[in-house]
């Protein structure tokens, strides 16, 4: 699967991801996980299915940016 707005490859929790660090972006909180070695990215158990893009993803760059601005106000 692909994101609808970058089309970078997205991991659905569970899946076994390469090492790397990687955004949470199917709720849009973007919250960082960091895969120290291969290995499964960690389910949310709120009962939705997480998604996970690399951290270097656009979308996730861009939401960083906006939520740093509205912290420095």
């Amino acid at each position: 699967m692909k994101c609808d707005e970058c089309q970078q490859e997205l991991w659905k929790a569970g899946e076994i991801a390469p090492m790397g660090a990687y955004a949470r972006v199917d709720d849009q909180s973007y919250h960082l996980v960091i895969l120290e070695q291969e290995g499964p990215l960690p389910a949310t158990f709120d009962g939705h299915t997480a998604w996970y893009c690399a951290s270097a993803c656009r979308c996730a760059t861009r939401a960083r940016l906006i939520q740093e601005a509205k912290a420095a106000r």
